[in-house]
C-alpha cells in the first residue's frame, strides 16, 4: 500500500523433484495511467536445464461475472521492434477500442519470437538455466483506450508509440522510483494517521490506497464505477454512489478530481435530456446506471424509478461549490444542470387530487426494498430542495453576472414563469413529519407495512437473501440501507439532534445493511447522537469490508462506496465535520480504543492537518490564506500559526 506493489512468490515442483522459485513483482502506474509493469525472476533451486518463457495479450478470457461471454472483437495484432507486440480490440457492443501492448526491457540480447492466434498476441523465447542462478524477464505494459467512433486505429497507435518512445523500454527499478516517489507525495499529503488500533490503521489504508488507484480526476469524461477497477460485477458501471458517498472524499482531498466529476455530468447532460424525454418528461434525467451517459439498468423497476439520482447530481454540484468556492463552474456548467434538473421533476411531481399538496408517485428510494411507493420522504425532500436551490442560484447570477445568465437561459430556452411554477410544487411538496414522535415516514403507507423482528436472536438476516423472494421483502418494513436517515447526513445542520436521534432509534433496527452503502451512514449518526461503540463498530465493518471479505464477495470486486464511506466515517464521523453552513465545523470525538488520529484536507485552497486527542484538537495550516472554522459551537481563525484548542 505504502508504494503501490505487488509482489507474490512461490517454488514450483516438476519432475525428478526439480525445484524453480517465481517471483513476481508488479504495479500499475500511478504517474502514467497507460502503464502497468511486471518483473518476474525464475531461480532453479536444485537443477540446471533450459525452460521455455512466453509472455502474452490474451484477449480470449470470459467476462469476470457472465463467465461465458467474452465481450471482444480483434481488430489487429502485431510485433513492436524485436521485444514487443500489441493487440488491438473493441467491445462487441459499444464499439469502444482498447490498444494494448507490452515491451521486453533490458532483454535486448534475447531472441525473442512472435506468437500469433486469435484475439491473442505473445512472444516465446527458451532460456538455460544454471541452479541458483537467477534469470530476469522485465515487461512494460501500456493501454489505450478511445471511446470516439471517428478516431482512426492509425492515429490511436501512433499515441501508443509515442508513449513507448517515452519511456525508451526503461527498466523495472527506474519506472519503480518513480512510482515510490508519487505514492510518497500521495501518503505525505492524504494520510490519515490512528494511534491506538493497528486494524484501523490498516484497513483506512487499504480504502485510500485504492480510492486513489481507482480515480485520479485525470479525465472528465471517465467517472468512477462501483468496483472500480477490480472486478467486472456491474460490468464497470456507474451508479449514484458516485456523488452522494465518493464525492465528499474527493471534494475534500482532491478538488481537481471532483470538478472533473462534476463535469462528467454535464458532459453527459443530453443523454439525460433524451432520458427525461422517454420518460414522457422534460428537462434531464440522469441514469441509474450507465457507461456512457445514456441508462444502462437492465431492470426497468429500478432504471425508471430511481428518481432521486438526479437530486444526488444537484446536490453534488452544491456540494462541490460550498467546499472548494469555485463559482466559474457553478455559473457555467452547473446552472444549466441545475434548471434541466428542476425542469425535470417539475414534470415528474403531480399534485393530490384530494389535497393541495404536491408529490412524486410511483419511485423507489435509496432503501430499494419497496418498490413503486408514493411520496418517498427521501426523493420529495431532495426534490424541494433542488427547486428551492436552482432558484436561489438564478437570482444569485441576475445580480452579479446577469449577461452571463441572459446567453445560458436563451440557449436552453428557458422561461421565466418555470420559477414560478417550481415555487409553487416546491412549497406544496408533500414531506411527511410528525411533530409529535420527530419521525419522517419513508414513504406513504410505510407505517401499515408488517414487521419483522431483525433482533430476535433466531432471525438470521442472510435468510432474508437466501429464503425470501423479493415481493415477500417488498411486503415488509425490512429495509435495505438508509433512507431517510441519508438525509440526516447530507443536510447535517438541517436537522436539531433529537430529530436525528427519533429517527435513528426507529428505521436503523429494520436495516439489514443490504448494501455497502449502509453501515457508513449508521456510524456517523450513531457517533453523532451519542452511540459511539456502535458508531465503531459501523467504522470497523466498512473499513474493512474487502481486507476481510466480511460478506465472501471480493472476489467480485472491491466496494469502492463503502472505501469512500470509511474516510467519511473518520472525517464527517468521528471529526464530526459538517460542510453545510458558511463555515467548515467540527465536533470531534476519539473511539475508545484510539489514543489520537489526524487527517488533511483541502478547503477552499487552503491545505489543513487535523489532529485530534482525547481533550484537544489541533489545527495546522500546511498552506494557504487561511480560513475560519468552527469547532464545538466556537469560530476560530486559521492563520499560519497552529490552533490547539481544548475538547
Amino acid at each position: 500500500l505504502k508504494k503501490g506493489t505487488l509482489k507474490r512468490e512461490y517454488v514450483r515442483y516438476g519432475k525428478k523433484g526439480k525445484k524453480l522459485k517465481l517471483v513476481f513483482e508488479r504495479f500499475i502506474s500511478i504517474f502514467d495511467k497507460h502503464l502497468a509493469c511486471v518483473r518476474l525472476t525464475l531461480k532453479p533451486i536444485n537443477f540446471n536445464g533450459q525452460i521455455n518463457v512466453e509472455f502474452g495479450l490474451d484477449n480470449t478470457l470470459f467476462h469476470g461475472e457472465q463467465k461465458k461471454d467474452n465481450h471482444w472483437n480483434c481488430i489487429e495484432t502485431g510485433k513492436i521492434k524485436n521485444n514487443g507486440v500489441y493487440l488491438l480490440t473493441e467491445t462487441k457492443n459499444t464499439k469502444f477500442r482498447v490498444l494494448s501492448s507490452f515491451i521486453m526491457a533490458n532483454t535486448e540480447d534475447t531472441k525473442w519470437r512472435p506468437i500469433k492466434r486469435e484475439k491473442y498476441a505473445g512472444l516465446y523465447t527458451t532460456v538455460k538455466l544454471k541452479k541458483n542462478i537467477s534469470i530476469v524477464f522485465e515487461r512494460n505494459i501500456l493501454n489505450i483506450t478511445e471511446k470516439r467512433h471517428k478516431a482512426s486505429n492509425g492515429n490511436l497507435k501512433k499515441r501508443l508509440f509515442n508513449i513507448i518512445d517515452k519511456y525508451k523500454f526503461s527498466g523495472y527499478a527506474e519506472l519503480l522510483k518513480k512510482q515510490e516517489k508519487k505514492w510518497a507525495e500521495f501518503w505525505q499529503t492524504r494520510d490519515i494517521v490512528i494511534d491506538g488500533s493497528d486494524e484501523s490503521q490498516q484497513g483506512i489504508r487499504f480504502c485510500m490506497f485504492h480510492l486513489n488507484q481507482t480515480y485520479r480526476g485525470l479525465d472528465p469524461h471517465l467517472n468512477i464505477g462501483a468496483k472500480g477497477l477490480t472486478g467486472e460485477v456491474y460490468n464497470g458501471s456507474t451508479f449514484w454512489d458516485t456523488e452522494t458517498y465518493c464525492l465528499p472524499y474527493y471534494v475534500m482531498t482532491n478538488p481537481k478530481a471532483a470538478r472533473n466529476l462534476i463535469l462528467y455530468r454535464y458532459k453527459t447532460l443530453d443523454q439525460a435530456r433524451k432520458r427525461a424525454v422517454q420518460l414522457n418528461c422534460r428537462g434531464a434525467c440522469y441514469p441509474m446506471i450507465t457507461l456512457n451517459g445514456e441508462e444502462s439498468c437492465g431492470v426497468w423497476e429500478y432504471g425508471n424509478l430511481e428518481v432521486h439520482v438526479s437530486a444526488a447530481v444537484a446536490y453534488a454540484i452544491w456540494h462541490y461549490v460550498m467546499v472548494s468556492g469555485d463559482k466559474k463552474l457553478f455559473y457555467q456548467q452547473g446552472i444549466e444542470v441545475l434548471i434541466e434538473i428542476s425542469r425535470y421533476y417539475a414534470s415528474r411531481a403531480a399534485k393530490n387530487k384530494r389535497k393541495d399538496e404536491y408529490g412524486l408517485y410511483g419511485v423507489v428510494g435509496p432503501d430499494e426494498y419497496h418498490m413503486m411507493v408514493h411520496n418517498n420522504c427521501y426523493t420529495n425532500y431532495l426534490a424541494k430542495w433542488v427547486f428551492e436551490y436552482t432558484i436561489r442560484t438564478i437570482k444569485d447570477m441576475g445580480e452579479k453576472i446577469p449577461e452571463k445568465l441572459e446567453k445560458i437561459l436563451k440557449k436552453i430556452r428557458f422561461k421565466k414563469s418555470e420559477i414560478k411554477k417550481w415555487k409553487n410544487i416546491a412549497l406544496k411538496m408533500k414531506i411527511p413529519y410528525d411533530k409529535e414522535t420527530k419521525l419522517f415516514e419513508q414513504h406513504d403507507g410505510y407505517y401499515d407495512l408488517p414487521s419483522v423482528d431483525l433482533q430476535k436472536p433466531s432471525f438470521n438476516e442472510t435468510l432474508i437473501y437466501k429464503k425470501w423472494p423479493f415481493d415477500k421483502i417488498f411486503r415488509y418494513d425490512v429495509i435495505k440501507q438508509p433512507d431517510v436517515l441519508l438525509l440526516f447526513f447530507l443536510f447535517r445542520n438541517q436537522f436539531n439532534l433529537e430529530t436525528k436521534k427519533a429517527n435513528f432509534n426507529y428505521y436503523e433496527p429494520k436495516t439489514v445493511h443490504g448494501s455497502s452503502l449502509s453501515p457508513t451512514i449508521h456510524s456517523i449518526l450513531a457517533g453523532e447522537i451519542g452511540l459511539h461503540k456502535k458508531a465503531y463498530e459501523y467504522y470497523k465493518y466498512a473499513s474493512r469490508l474487502d481486507l476481510d471479505d466480511y460478506n465472501k464477495n471480493t472476489d467480485e470486486g472491491l466496494h469502492i462506496t463503502s472505501m469512500s464511506g470509511s474516510w467519511l466515517n473518520i472525517v464527517y464521523g468521528f471529526a464530526g465535520m459538517k460542510v453545510d453552513a458558511d463555515i467548515l465545523s467540527f465536533d470531534p470525538i476519539v473511539p475508545e480504543k484510539w489514543r489520537f488520529y489526524s487527517f488533511l484536507l483541502t478547503y477552499r485552497g487552503n491545505e489543513l492537518k487535523f489532529s485530534v486527542y482525547k481533550k484537544k484538537f489541533k489545527i495546522e495550516l500546511l498552506s494557504g490564506t487561511g480560513c475560519k472554522i468552527r469547532v464545538k459551537g466556537k469560530t476560530y481563525q486559521v492563520k499560519k500559526n497552529d490552533r490547539e484548542i481544548k475538547i
